[in-house]
């Protein structure tokens, strides 16, 4: 995002200055961000999201433990960008 490129290292004042350079209203883009956050959010903490998914034959013992450090890592990023996306309307670039 801009010329940040490390996931960890984008915060608010980045999805800001994102928004700015594609000309997206910065109160728009921290409303998405807020409602994409809470739906990932929501369909992670579901208790079955990963077994439903995994339960096909093709996934092996070793697929259902990627899928679930997969899940905790997307889960925390949701998460923090969640906590972010209220910064961004008031962020100077």
């Amino acid at each position: 995002m801009g010329d940040e490129f490390a996931p960890n290292n984008i915060h608010a004042y980045q999805l800001a200055d994102f928004a700015e350079t594609c000309g997206i209203n910065k109160k728009l883009l921290s409303r998405q961000l807020t409602i994409l956050a809470n739906k990932v959010t929501e369909l992670l903490t579901q208790n079955n999201f990963i077994n439903q998914i995994t339960q096909a034959k093709q996934f092996t013992n070793d697929d259902r433990q990627y899928m679930t450090k997969v899940k905790a890592h997307v889960l925390a990023r949701a998460r923090y960008l969640h906590s972010q996306s209220s910064e961004i309307r008031a962020m100077r670039v």
